[in-house]
């Protein structure tokens, strides 16, 4: 029997909903999401978004039916072009899912550059901005900061720092 990962596209903020109808009808689902801070009143909340917002992965057997999907409660449509629908590689899928925890969060280590702008998370009120100097081990990094016009070097913990985008 021949298996195939397909793209669903979800209705607006509908992933959850989508998910859960299409995993009640025994399709298997891949829904990747991630860590994102953002900011609400005044602090950094971690809140869990879609790694691809408004899409969902379907893995297909060659007799399943594609009007069950389409008509599913949260989902937009089949992605397809023209009137074929196109699959991703299992390959692509499975290392995706490596990098993701049991619940489907998606993980991965960036590496940092020598010089690129951090931020460094000290509570909910502050943060300081900082530069990236280098790794000491897998929970500490060199940072530079600029304080009253001069650079100064200091350890700080991998927990405690971000990326500024």
């Amino acid at each position: 029997m021949l298996f195939k990962w397909i793209v669903i596209q979800t209705k607006s903020s509908s992933e959850n909903k989508a998910y859960s109808n299409l995993k009640k009808q025994g399709f298997e689902v891949f829904y990747p999401k991630v860590l994102r801070n953002i900011f609400v009143y005044n602090k950094f909340k971690e809140s869990i978004k879609p790694f691809f917002p408004g899409y969902l992965f379907v893995k297909l057997k060659e007799i399943d039916n594609f009007h069950k999907i389409s008509n599913t409660l949260g989902v937009k449509r089949i992605i397809k072009f023209g009137r074929s629908i196109p699959s991703l590689p299992e390959e692509f899928i499975q290392t995706f899912k490596e990098k993701c925890d049991d619940s489907g969060i998606y993980h991965q280590e960036k590496k940092l550059k020598k010089g690129e702008k951090i931020r460094i998370k000290m509570n909910s009120l502050w943060n300081i901005e900082a530069i990236f100097e280098k790794d000491i081990d897998s929970n500490r990094v060199i940072v530079l900061l600029k304080i009253l016009n001069s650079k100064i070097k200091t350890v700080v913990g991998k927990e405690s720092i971000e990326t500024i985008n």
